[in-house]
């Protein structure tokens, strides 16, 4: 959940949240920002999903989103982007989600590389849980692949 002031945590849509948090001009990786944002708002029309900001975490000194991609039935992603590499947490509360190749899904990821994610939201490796996992994705096309997988559990997507 996103922390709007020191008591009270909510979860706000992306483009409120693209909103308000603005990169500033000069900032060296603005760009590469505004990209993940739009990328995350393509990742949630294409599959269906509702995308909303759960937290927040800072790279290369701008500030960045947590993000919830919730589909019906119960399935969810959350993702982080720090400009290197994805961190996901996946709930398919009623299907094994099948990873795409090329994503590891034998390692767990420690919650110090899962920066913003709400606390109790890194869980186990794939290869330990195929239904709730946090797993590292490091290409685009490989996120869209999972949420596409993912989207097709909740009967969204083919």
């Amino acid at each position: 959940m996103y922390k709007s002031d020191n008591t009270t945590w909510k979860q706000v849509p992306l483009s409120q949240w693209v909103i308000w948090h603005q990169p500033k001009e000069e900032m060296l990786w603005r760009d590469v920002a505004l990209r993940q944002f739009r990328l995350f708002e393509s990742i949630a029309a294409s599959t269906g999903a509702t995308v909303t900001v759960v937290s927040s975490h800072t790279s290369k000194s701008i500030k960045l989103p947590v993000v919830l991609l919730s589909y019906p039935g119960g399935c969810a992603i959350q993702i982080r982007d720090n400009f290197y590499n994805y961190k996901v947490t996946v709930w398919s509360p009623h299907h094994d989600v099948s990873l795409p190749a090329g994503i590891d899904g034998a390692s767990k990821i420690s919650e110090c590389y899962c920066e913003g994610f709400p606390r109790g939201t890194v869980l186990t490796s794939h290869a330990k849980d195929r239904r709730r996992f946090t797993a590292e994705v490091t290409d685009p096309d490989l996120l869209r692949q999972l949420a596409h997988a993912v989207a097709g559990y909740s009967g969204l997507v083919s």
